[in-house]
């Protein structure tokens, strides 16, 4: 297997990035691919086995923005995280086990991390927060009170959020900064 792929790293805000689902329960794959449907994502090969996952990384020209997996895909002589880690071809990796263990998140952008983030099959807000999560921060933003009612509007690199959202993106850009 080659080195990390290069090129300019794609942001994760955008709706077009690659995504594999794994999974052995067809009706978990199903569930978690119609969650990333509803949040806009359509870029999604669902796979049976980790075995398929190694076929088709094996083999990859550009590298999958994000694997959604449960831990239990694997067989006995892969270790799934490692696996995820370690291959080139994952960016990054938000891996599960449906029976409540606990739910890892990994990064391959740059310096390779592990976040624990809760237990069981991921959530709509779970993939939503974690793909939020492996975007870049913003490059710019401003923040502007409404004297009216309390709330706040940012905008960021030409969006602008909601009051919500901005809570959100405020966290988000305050990880990154520290």
């Amino acid at each position: 297997m080659s080195g990390r792929p290069t090129g300019q790293y794609s942001n994760m805000t955008q709706k077009n990035i690659r995504i594999l689902i794994v999974d052995k329960q067809h009706l978990l794959r199903l569930h978690i691919e119609k969650v990333l449907n509803q949040l806009g994502y359509f870029r999604i090969a669902p796979m049976n086995s980790f075995d398929e996952v190694i076929a088709v990384t094996r083999y990859a020209v550009e590298p999958f923005d994000l694997v959604i997996a449960n831990i239990a895909a694997g067989s006995l002589d892969i270790d799934v995280e490692k696996f995820c880690q370690e291959n080139p071809f994952i960016r990054h990796a938000l891996l599960y086990n449906n029976q409540g263990v606990e739910l890892h998140a990994i990064s391959n952008e740059q310096v390779s991390h592990q976040q624990m983030i809760g237990t069981g099959v991921p959530d709509s807000l779970s993939i939503k927060c974690f793909i939020e999560a492996m975007s870049p921060p913003p490059t710019s933003f401003t923040l502007k009170p409404n004297r009216k009612n309390g709330s706040y509007k940012i905008t960021a690199d030409n969006r602008t959020y909601s009051n919500n959202e901005a809570i959100r993106l405020a966290h988000l850009c305050a990880k990154h900064i520290v």
